[in-house]
């Protein structure tokens, strides 16, 4: 897949959900980025995803997730990914760093470093790979391909461009054309399809009650829309 020139990426950029289980309030999610480095001598896009429970529902089942990504300018893959995650009584965190030169990862799980794992040149993980789509020529009736790895099993995706349509979103957006996309996982996204290529909706499967469904609630700081705030 072409990328997008200019890519839609930029510094401060915010993206905020709010996310159900089935007919219920499940809690919120945002994705930032936060800044520009250079701290594998390359310069690179830190984005950070915070998401956790409602207060309501945190009261029967507390979970927590928080993600960083380190990807690069040039090409948007990841060189470091880390994750922490809370999930009732469990704590757990761990980070990958992707050595592009020998397609290796090396793993740290709560502070012990595991076995190196073989992966795939452009492998992604499971935060670069909503920004990397984002950057991507998409097309209504194609298929593309792609893997990424969560830091315990490397996953291959196919992804269905399935359809284009206009739907309303929260302003600053307004009524805009979406892509709808459909992996073999079970994921459904919608994307519009402008040169924002801002994610309004996920579904994701779920064990219980059949699925999660991520809402754009706002978004600040995107490139080319007037910054706006729920204030």
């Amino acid at each position: 897949m072409p990328y997008l020139s200019p890519h839609p990426l930029q510094v401060g950029e915010t993206l905020i959900y709010d996310v159900k289980l089935g007919a219920l309030s499940a809690g919120t999610q945002s994705i930032t980025v936060v800044e520009e480095t250079t701290d594998w001598d390359e310069p690179l896009y830190r984005i950070e995803s915070e998401a956790h429970t409602s207060a309501l529902l945190s009261r029967i089942y507390h979970f927590r997730d928080h993600k960083v990504t380190h990807i690069r300018k040039r090409d948007l893959l990841p060189v470091r990914y880390e994750k922490q995650l809370e999930d009732r009584s469990y704590r757990g965190d761990f980070v990958v760093e992707f050595d592009r030169d020998a397609n290796a990862a090396e793993v740290w799980r709560n502070g012990k470093r595991g076995a190196d794992v073989d992966v795939p040149p452009d492998v992604l993980d499971e935060l670069s790979m909503i920004y990397y789509l984002r950057s991507k020529e998409l097309r209504v009736g194609d298929t593309y391909e792609y893997s990424f790895y969560t830091g315990k099993q490397l996953i291959p995706v196919s992804v269905l461009v399935k359809s284009r349509y206009y739907v309303k979103v929260p302003e600053p957006v307004g009524k805009t054309p979406v892509y709808r996309l459909e992996s073999d996982d079970g994921y459904v996204v919608w994307i519009t399809a402008d040169e924002h290529r801002i994610p309004v909706r996920i579904e994701a499967p779920a064990k219980l009650f059949g699925k999660l469904v991520a809402t754009l609630r706002t978004c600040e700081n995107v490139r080319g829309l007037p910054n706006h705030t729920d204030e």
